[in-house]
């Protein structure tokens, strides 16, 4: 019984084995028959049905599925490598290439994350074509990355998640609608980002720690920024959507550096701690539709000297404000559209 299950054992192996050859070998051929060299193609998990295989060229890098049968998808192999390949098309041109195929971009498979590795290109480039959940997976050595074709990218729960990575700049492409919590925190090499339009929901401190961000472009169909940029050392300057009305707990804690910041008409709500020790930030524009100042939003902000308020000083005066949200702010009076109230 024993040297049977050995037996049949040992032939799913080989099956494996040779289904995995021939899946990376058809890819490898086809690369190769283009002349291009910077390319790799990698098995992640090969089962008797199918492979699934991390494809990249030139920093391009999509994750495929390809079922045993070869028959079934061979033929859109060079349809696949030439979307790939080409240096003309745009991110989203290229992935609807991929979509086209019969074997277009996979989810990434929730136990094969991390096995996933992105190859970036010489200069250290790298784009990442998947669809539906991006969960999180190894792109350390990857100094620019362009996400595309998710709807999603999950929450990380990693302990620094981006502490060791080389990443500078990230560009997540339109079609994403909810980035999770802490994605992209403690990217320390981080300086600038791109969040599309599409995205209509942030988790808290999804930039948290990333001390050299300086440059963001928000999504203007956010409603809430909750942590985001706390202890973003190197931001000085930001204009927050207009589509934004609640500045939560701790949005720009200890942004040390930053210089002036653009808060929107809409805004209701300033969180506690959100611009706590902020000593760079030398003035404020308060909107006149905001309702209520939480405690320590602006506490230890030790070089604001000029407050504004966009409404009157009876808006202001029954205006909620708890204990200690200016405390040691120099401003002495908030200048209202009608006079000077006191803080």
């Amino acid at each position: 019984m024993n040297n049977t299950e050995d037996i049949e054992k040992a032939k799913l192996e080989k099956i494996k084995q040779v289904q995995q050859v021939t899946a990376t070998t058809v890819f490898s051929e086809a690369i190769k028959e283009k002349g291009i060299e910077d390319f790799s193609v990698e098995s992640v998990k090969s089962t008797k049905a199918d492979t699934i295989l991390l494809v990249n060229i030139n920093g391009n890098n999509v994750l495929l599925k390809a079922s045993a049968n070869a028959k079934k998808w061979t033929s859109d192999v060079p349809k696949i490598v030439d979307a790939l390949a080409d240096e003309t098309k745009s991110s989203l041109e290229i992935f609807d290439a991929l979509m086209s195929t019969k074997l277009p971009p996979l989810e990434i498979p929730i136990r094969l994350a991390k096995d996933i590795t992105l190859k970036p290109n010489k200069n250290g480039k790298a784009r990442f074509f998947t669809q539906g959940i991006m969960r999180p997976i190894n792109f350390k050595t990857v100094k620019e990355l362009e996400l595309v074709g998710m709807t999603e990218i999950e929450e990380n729960r990693n302990w620094k998640p981006g502490y060791s990575y080389l990443l500078e700049k990230l560009i997540i492409a339109d079609g994403v609608k909810k980035i999770g919590k802490t994605a992209f925190s403690y990217f320390r090499n981080l300086v600038s980002a791109t969040i599309p339009d599409s995205v209509t929901e942030v988790g808290d401190g999804i930039f948290k720690y990333c001390e050299a961000l300086s440059s963001v472009s928000l999504s203007k169909n956010i409603t809430k920024i909750d942590e985001m940029f706390q202890s973003c050392k190197s931001l000085k300057h930001i204009d927050i959507p207009d589509s934004v009305t609640q500045i939560d707990n701790g949005a720009f804690f200890w942004c040390d550096s930053l210089e002036s910041v653009k808060l929107p008409e809409g805004l209701t709500e300033i969180g506690m701690h959100s611009f706590e020790h902020c000593i760079s930030l030398k003035s404020i524009r308060i909107p006149k539709n905001v309702v209520k100042i939480n405690p320590c939003a602006f506490q230890d902000s030790e070089n604001l000297s000029s407050i504004e308020f966009d409404g009157t000083v009876e808006q202001w005066n029954k205006m909620p404000k708890c204990p200690d949200w200016d405390d040691k702010v120099p401003a002495k009076v908030v200048h209202c559209t009608d006079g000077d109230a006191e803080k």
